[in-house]
């Protein structure tokens, strides 16, 4: 299967990664079961990301710092599946492919994924590299 070399990436981890478009709502602390019955509502994405089944890389307009764990509201398009995960920031301010603006960009490392939310972001990369090797 050939890919776009600037859309699909090999992770250390061993997950591929793509650039994306999704829902993403960082949820403050305490907020995940309501984030769940709201992101069943969404019905477009609302930015672009890099993501694998390992991590992300966003733009967001809170100030983020390194080491921060975060709770994060994710739906996937077209599936419209979503997860509600932690992730921990890697990095602030190097995440030049999804930078929007003047927004703060971020690397973070999906935390604790249970193996479902995990094959939920496998078969959605997958998809997703599938859908690119067609349109190529």
């Amino acid at each position: 299967m050939q890919s776009n070399p600037t859309t699909l990436f090999r992770e250390r981890r061993g997950h591929d990664r793509v650039h994306d478009a999704i829902y993403l709502q960082v949820i403050p602390q305490g907020g995940e079961e309501l984030a769940l019955s709201q992101l069943a509502n969404v019905n477009a994405p609302d930015r672009k990301v890099s993501l694998s089944a390992s991590g992300i890389l966003f733009a967001d307009r809170g100030l983020h710092q390194p080491g921060t764990q975060l709770t994060l509201g994710i739906v996937l398009y077209p599936s419209k599946q979503s997860i509600v995960c932690q992730a921990k920031i890697i990095s602030a301010g190097d995440a030049k492919t999804v930078a929007n603006g003047e927004l703060p960009t971020y690397r973070a490392s999906f935390v604790d994924l249970s193996q479902s939310q995990t094959q939920v972001l496998v078969d959605h990369v997958d998809a997703l590299i599938l859908s690119l090797s067609f349109a190529a």
